[in-house]
């Protein structure tokens, strides 16, 4: 088989794996995090991350499976104990925990996350013409600027009978800010993870999206 063949057919079956792993090694890390700042209360939200590279530098058709594939891993992740989802019928409900409190009858959250990402991987693709695609600086603000819409939505969706509540709004603030700062120390060592493990298998994603334009 070809050195052309095994590209096209990595392209065709295996074009989502490196987006996958790099996904996946990005949760893991933000999880370590999470048990350093456990103390606090804190729970790191950086979705938004996970979305700039397909979106950006991906075409289209095959950019929206990457980002469903990390939207799905990222959902797996969400703070929501087994022995909660065990014990849901006692607690009138789904549940979820959000900035330290459980809330009951909350909706679902597999799959809210996952969602909104691929709504912000169809916007960034329209602001691509805006956005300089040789700026890891830009794909950095889009990808803080992504992120905290996507937390507003999901904070919402999940304390919907406490978004009222000044508490509430101040665990907000805190998980944005810590989740916030997490990405833009970290945000530039996953932007070249991405790209060097996609070059490692074959596809250079900056030449590729020049050829594009």
């Amino acid at each position: 088989m070809s050195s052309q063949t095994r590209r096209a057919v990595f392209q065709r079956w295996l074009y989502w794996f490196p987006a996958a792993t790099v996904a996946y090694l990005w949760i893991f890390i933000v999880g370590v995090l999470e048990n350093v700042l456990a103390r606090w209360g804190v729970t790191l939200f950086t979705p938004g991350l996970l979305v700039v590279v397909p979106a950006l530098l991906m075409p289209m058709p095959r950019a929206i499976f990457p980002v469903l594939l990390c939207g799905f891993l990222f959902d797996a992740s969400l703070p929501i104990p087994y022995e909660i989802m065990e014990n849901a019928s006692g607690a009138g409900g789904n549940v979820v925990v959000a900035f330290g409190k459980t809330l009951a009858n909350a909706p679902t959250a597999f799959g809210f996350v996952t969602t909104w990402m691929i709504i912000f991987a169809v916007v960034l693709r329209f602001l691509r013409p805006r956005i300089d695609l040789a700026s890891p600086r830009q794909w950095l603000g889009c990808a803080l600027a992504g992120n905290a819409v996507i937390f507003v939505l999901w904070s919402v969706a999940m304390g919907w009978a406490r978004v009222a509540t000044l508490g509430y709004w101040g665990g907000f603030f805190v998980n944005l800010t810590f989740s916030s700062v997490v990405i833009a120390l970290l945000g530039w060592w996953f932007f070249d993870a991405f790209i060097s493990l996609y070059r490692i298998c074959g596809i250079d994603l900056i030449e590729e999206r020049e050829i594009e334009e």
